[in-house]
């Protein structure tokens, strides 16, 4: 298999998340982000550099509400309610 790259196209919806505004309750060089989706409980999880912000994929056209959780490697942890689309 390998790896490789794909350009993302019609078929992703491209976001910023940014935690910039709690941030300093972020401890740590990385962080680990759960969004749950409300409508029926399916997660997913983007683990990353602590800062501030980063960018995730959806499905193209996706309309939803998730709960993310950010969790900063030292510690901290930060929640809030996101709608894509």
């Amino acid at each position: 298999m390998g790896i490789s790259c794909t350009k993302v196209g019609e078929a992703r919806d491209v976001y910023e998340i940014d935690y910039g505004d709690v941030d300093e309750d972020i401890q740590g060089a990385t962080i680990t982000a759960t969004f749950t989706n409300m409508a029926d409980g399916d997660k997913s999880n983007y683990h990353g550099v602590n800062d501030g912000a980063f960018v995730v994929t959806v499905q193209g056209g996706y309309k939803g509400e998730d709960e993310v959780t950010i969790v900063g490697s030292d510690g901290g942890t930060a929640s809030d309610q996101i709608t894509f689309g």
